[in-house]
């Protein structure tokens, strides 16, 4: 990795960690701090744990990430120094980057609070390669313990729910829950609803609440991606039992939790039985931690009755549980039935004889069988063992196959139970570690079995080299076929340059031919473009042209009217005239006789109304003859009209169409009444 970095970014960050620790550069730190570069940053890890990194060294250390491009860097492990939320921040900045690719990042213990808290639960939003974010305390080293509040675990929640790229999010050892009721707890547990991409959280030691663990306890009920949770020393009683138990219960196989810690929360008996409830019903969780809890024998027993039905469990840590002599033995038979179990740690209970040597009989028992435990290891320190119950377990190692590790740290075995071990071990090619310290035995006799130790492990370490030795031979014979290979290679770099070439000649022939395409496209929609403006043009003289029609077949129809309602005066007139007429000739006829002084005079008078009807009938044949006239107009007005339409809709331009054609005179009947 120093390899990679430049000169100049690697004396930056010296000179950035002097800073922080208030000393001056010095030529020979200098060289001392390069040679812990080169042997504790290798390959795609920047790890300078403990290195007394403060807040300009990790903004150093952010920037020379970024400028030297290095994108083969996965992992930053900043653990146990003092970034403080200045440091953080700088980090925070660096995983916003689009340039870094970081996957892992562990800055825990560093005095981070809620601040650079905040900064990270953005980072989480927009950040997509970040897979693993650790901002808690290891198991042993608890200096410089971050001190993330509820405003950062809100944050980092709140972050979650818009991520989809993060694992695994650590927390132990912070004070999410102090002094804020169950507000970061409800935050995390919306998130939990939401989020289907975290597997592990960690939350031990974080001051929660009864009420908030519970909460995030009921939010998994939807969630089944998360496989680890850990809340571990929060003091949460009997109440988290509960409602943990509820949960498992309530959880099909192969989905939701598998780890599972909630060692120091206080959850006595009560709580341990409902846990073993649960687990008869549970065929997910393989990993259980549940120390310092004080159960009691009780809460043992009930926890071996789980163990007899339960088949997917495969470690289980119940030490400082005041377990006694009855419930050691009630999980000592269980063992023997629950041929899946792998680790078993019972440290500092007071199980004494009874129980142990019930335990090591369920291991003779299994020894031969075809089908013998998978119990690898076992933990009963502290547990108030006697010779008598080493003597016990060595006798049961002499045919175990499956366990290496066995830690029987002070308990009062003597120098006897110590030579049956001794011996016991000599056939025994299993066991590479033991723990007998603080018992009663002289330094020979641990040194022996430290040694057949010692043989089991470097025989262990042989046959797992076997299948290593056989690959390296397979590449040493690879190896001599390398020229051949590397000829190979090169006829086949040469052929995909060659490829490369051609695909690049085609890719210009082809966008060339998308250009010229393209091209053609946009003339095209120009003249469509120009051809639509031409036949909206067109359409609307046509409009305007049927509006003019409509309108002069409108004025003729009035006219038409017009003419007709005086021709059906001028009959009515008519009609009047010639009743008179007749009234007039029977007047004369029947008093032609008492009127003949009057003859004369009616003659006159008849004369005068037939030279009247004359005159009206020529006039009746004149408007006949006009209406024939205008009749015989109208047609050719229609028939012009219709023609110049098809015209100008043929030839594509436009006519002006005649508007003032010419219109029908009315006649006037003025002449009736005075000839009347």
């Amino acid at each position: 990795m120093s390899g990679t970095l430049p000169t100049e970014l690697l004396q930056e960050i010296f000179v950035a960690r002097c800073k922080d620790i208030g000393e001056r550069p010095k030529k020979e730190e200098a060289s001392h701090f390069k040679k812990q570069l080169k042997s504790r940053v290798k390959g795609d890890t920047f790890e300078l744990r403990e290195s007394r990194i403060g807040p300009q060294a990790a903004e150093a250390i952010a920037h020379a990430i970024k400028q030297a491009a290095a994108s083969h860097i996965h992992r930053l492990d900043l653990y146990g120094n003092g970034l403080r939320d200045a440091g953080a921040l700088a980090i925070a900045e660096l995983l916003k980057s689009p340039l870094c690719t970081l996957t892992d990042v562990n800055i825990g213990c560093n005095e981070v609070r809620d601040d650079g808290g905040r900064a990270l639960g953005e980072v989480l939003r927009i950040n997509k390669s970040l897979k693993r974010l650790e901002l808690g305390a290891g198991a042993t080293f608890f200096w410089h313990d971050n001190n993330l509040g509820a405003e950062a675990a809100v944050a980092l929640a709140d972050g979650l729910e818009h991520n989809s790229t993060l694992v695994y999010l650590g927390l132990n050892r912070n004070v999410i829950g102090a002094q804020t009721g169950s507000r970061a707890s409800e935050a995390l547990a919306r998130m939990l609803r939401s989020n289907r991409t975290l597997e592990r959280l960690r939350l031990a030691h974080n001051l929660l609440s009864t009420r908030g663990a519970i909460t995030l306890v009921e939010a998994l009920a939807t969630n089944a991606t998360l496989r680890e949770l850990d809340l571990a020393d929060n003091s949460l009683g009997a109440e988290l039992g509960l409602a943990v138990a509820q949960l498992l219960a309530a959880q099909p196989a192969g989905a939701g939790l598998q780890q599972l810690s909630l060692s120091g929360n206080k959850l006595g008996s009560r709580g341990a039985a409902a846990l073993g409830d649960a687990l008869k019903v549970n065929m997910t969780l393989v990993e259980l931690h549940l120390d310092g809890n004080n159960i009691g024998d009780w809460g043992a027993i009930s926890l071996a009755d789980a163990l007899a039905t339960n088949r997917s469990l495969t470690s289980l840590s119940l030490s400082s549980n005041a377990i006694g002599a009855s419930g050691g033995t009630a999980l000592a038979r269980a063992v023997g039935q629950h041929r899946q179990l792998c680790a078993l740690a019972l440290n500092n209970n007071p199980l004494h004889n009874q129980a142990v040597e019930a335990l090591a009989a369920a291991i003779s028992a299994n020894s031969n069988d075809t089908q013998q435990l998978q119990l690898h290891t076992l933990e009963l320190n502290s547990t108030k063992l006697s010779a008598e119950a080493g003597i016990a377990l060595a006798r049961a190692l002499e045919g175990n196959r499956t366990l290496h590790t066995l830690r029987l740290h002070d308990n009062f075995l003597t120098e006897q139970a110590g030579t049956e071990m001794a011996q016991a071990l000599g056939g025994n090619t299993t066991l590479t570690v033991i723990d007998l310290g603080g018992n009663q035995l002289n330094h020979f006799t641990v040194n022996k079995i430290k040694q057949l130790c010692i043989r089991n492990r470097t025989m262990k370490k042989s046959q797992e080299l076997a299948p290593l030795k056989e690959e390296i031979a397979r590449l040493r014979a690879e190896q001599q076929r390398l020229p051949e290979t590397a000829l190979e290679l090169k006829q086949s770099e040469e052929a995909f340059e060659s490829a490369q070439k051609l695909i690049r000649q085609t890719e210009a022939q082809v966008a060339q031919l998308k250009l010229d395409a393209k091209q053609q496209i946009g003339q095209l929609k120009k003249q469509f473009k120009d051809v639509q403006s031409q036949l909206k043009e067109q359409q609307a003289k046509l409009h305007d042209r049927d509006d003019d029609m409509r309108k002069m077949h409108d004025d003729y129809e009035a006219k038409t009217r017009e003419l007709q309602a005086t021709l059906q005066i001028e009959a009515q007139a008519k009609e009047q005239l010639e009743a008179e007429l007749d009234t007039v000739q029977s007047a004369i006829e029947h008093d032609s006789q008492q009127q003949q002084l009057r003859v004369d005079e009616l003659k006159t008078r008849l004369s005068a109304t037939l030279e009247q009807t004359g005159v009206l009938r020529s006039r009746e044949r004149q408007l006949q003859a006009e209406l024939e006239r205008l009749n015989a107009e109208l047609a050719d007005l229609v028939s012009n009209s219709k023609k110049k339409k098809v015209a100008a809709f043929m030839n594509n331009k436009p006519a002006d169409a005649a508007r003032n054609a010419t219109q029908p005179t009315k006649p006037k009947a003025a002449g009736k009444k005075g000839g009347k």
